[in-house]
């Protein structure tokens, strides 16, 4: 029962740039796309928009290839599970690939749009029993290339789990923060609109008054002190 209002916001200044208004019953995962044509088509190369980012409500193939494809920029997304209780064939908890022991190939860097992995025994991770031979003859061991862009749900450029992804991801608490602040200062939560025409009408007032704040205080902040 009642209406969810979906953001689009800018990690630098916290601010809305396009908003939705659905049924509070609709799934976010379907809401990334339309959201992400609305940037497009009001901003259009305004921003040069480098990582789109994420929570798990949005982990679907659909939206990792529409970001990719039209805005050339890297999803990251936390991934969903959806109940299943082991990771995806080959892939350990990290989404990282692993070898037919089991053990987590190193990552070894991208080569075009290739993640390269490499065998942890050849590299002294770890002391497999059946050495490195049994996967490779070659001297370098098995290496493993992974096309990240055509496998964009599970591989990216920075790697899942990796202290870069992580740190691109922690920026996902702009949006928390601009929700928050439409909901404790404005009056965004007590939205009672009947209709969703309304109710779009009354997030965007929102909006906008967050915006216009936002430019009045940078404003004032700018102007010369009289002494």
């Amino acid at each position: 029962f009642g209406w969810k209002l979906h953001i689009i916001a800018d990690c630098k200044s916290e601010l809305p740039l396009a908003i939705e208004i659905t049924p509070a019953s609709v799934n976010d995962s379907i809401l990334a796309i339309p959201l992400l044509k609305k940037l497009k088509e009001f901003y259009g190369n305004t921003f040069d928009v480098k990582h789109c980012i994420m929570d798990s409500g949005y982990d679907i193939k659909e939206n990792y290839d529409y970001i990719m494809n039209e805005f050339h920029a890297q999803p990251i997304i936390a991934y969903n599970k959806r109940g299943s209780f082991a990771p995806p064939e080959r892939l350990n908890e990290r989404l990282h690939p692993i070898c037919s022991m089991g053990y987590e190939l190193v990552y070894w860097g991208k080569d075009g749009d290739y993640l390269k992995f490499r065998c942890p025994h050849v590299l002294g991770k770890v002391d497999c029993p059946h050495g490195s031979s049994w996967s490779s003859n070659s001297n370098y061991g098995y290496c493993l290339k992974i096309n990240y862009k055509k496998n964009n749900r599970y591989f990216s450029f920075p790697i899942r789990s990796s202290d870069e992804w992580q740190e691109i991801y922690n920026l996902r608490t702009s949006i928390e923060r601009c929700n928050s602040r439409l909901k404790d200062y404005l009056n965004t939560d007590n939205l009672r609109s009947a209709g969703i025409k309304k109710a779009k009408t009354f997030a965007l007032l929102n909006c906008i008054t967050l915006v216009a704040g936002t430019i009045a205080v940078n404003v004032t902040k700018s102007l010369p002190k009289v002494a």
